[in-house]
């Protein structure tokens, strides 16, 4: 435990927006798939409360009720710099996917930085000791879904760079969602730590490496609850030309420049078996049990204040 987490004054930061919920959309039983929204971290300072983009990214865990961590889930939300002066509760937001720990009940987000080797501000990385915590987490055991795993290959412009991004899986999905038909929501998408990769290429020098094209690889899940009407076919669903039109205005939102979409194909990936009662080629129908869902509580965690957001 941390010793400055001891009473409500310890505590001087927060995301804006109110509660972190958590709705499950995996029928599984201990399977989990769920999208977080959250605010901008703002300090309070009362009457002179402001926002601080002076750190690295968001990183998503799952806790205890006391803040444990229980499963790091390798996940970075990059941090919005929109200068806006108003609380959007929505501006970040990530979907996540996995077997739910033993002893973890919420999900937490916390502010990330990243280290620094030299200089005077030399330090390791670091988080800071207490996140943003969700509503209790509740599984989802009733009803099905349709499970697709499937793969984007996408000719670009230094792909690299871009697969290295924090603000990547993010552009990914949204880019996804944007192509994929009416009705389909970002909560379905998931898009897991290390499924963005570039395939090998020649060895460039110096000058070519800059705006080099390259191919990018993104391996995604998309689970689709059984009751929807949204008409989804596999891959062939998928407007390869709205999703490279997205992906350069959402990469234009988060700063990334330097690159240049040329094209993409969708793939099907073959679904792991044991995954739903039927499966065919990249497509699953997943199940539940028999016993109905449970309501959420409410809680908002603030977070600890830390030396680099004075």
């Amino acid at each position: 435990m941390f010793p400055l987490v001891t009473t409500a004054k310890s505590v001087s930061c927060k995301a804006c927006g109110g509660t972190l919920n958590a709705v499950d959309t995996d029928p599984r039983p201990g399977n989990y798939m769920v999208e977080l929204k959250w605010g901008r971290l703002m300090k309070d300072y009362g009457a002179n409360s402001r926002f601080f983009t002076n750190f690295d990214a968001w990183r998503v865990v799952v806790v205890d009720d006391y803040g444990v961590i229980k499963d790091d889930l390798g996940i970075k939300v990059g941090v919005t710099k929109s200068g806006a002066s108003c609380c959007d509760p929505n501006e970040n937001s990530c979907t996540v996917s996995g077997t739910w720990p033993k002893g973890a009940t919420k999900f937490m987000v916390v502010p990330f930085a990243n280290a620094i080797a030299a200089g005077e501000a030399k330090r390791g990385e670091f988080w800071l000791p207490m996140g943003v915590m969700s509503n209790t987490f509740v599984d989802l055991t009733t009803g099905a879904g349709n499970r697709h795993t499937g793969k984007l290959v996408i000719q670009m412009d230094n792909p690299q760079e871009f697969a290295k991004s924090v603000h990547a899986a993010a552009i990914m999905a949204d880019s996804l969602l944007a192509s994929l038909p009416s009705g389909t929501k970002k909560a379905w998408i998931y898009i897991c730590p290390g499924c963005i990769t570039v395939a090998p290429s020649r060895r460039l020098s110096d000058s070519e490496r800059r705006l080099v094209a390259g191919t990018l690889h993104v391996d995604y899940v998309l689970l689709i609850p059984a009751a929807s009407k949204v008409d989804f076919a596999g891959a062939k669903s998928i407007d390869t030309s709205k999703l490279t039109n997205a992906m350069t205005v959402h990469a234009d939102k988060a700063g990334l420049k330097d690159f240049k979409v040329h094209s993409a194909v969708a793939k099907k990936v073959a679904s792991t078996p044991t995954l739903g009662a039927s499966t065919t080629g990249g497509e699953s129908t997943v199940t539940g049990g028999a016993s109905p869902m449970a309501g959420f509580s409410a809680l908002i965690m603030m977070l600890a204040g830390f030396q680099f957001f004075a």
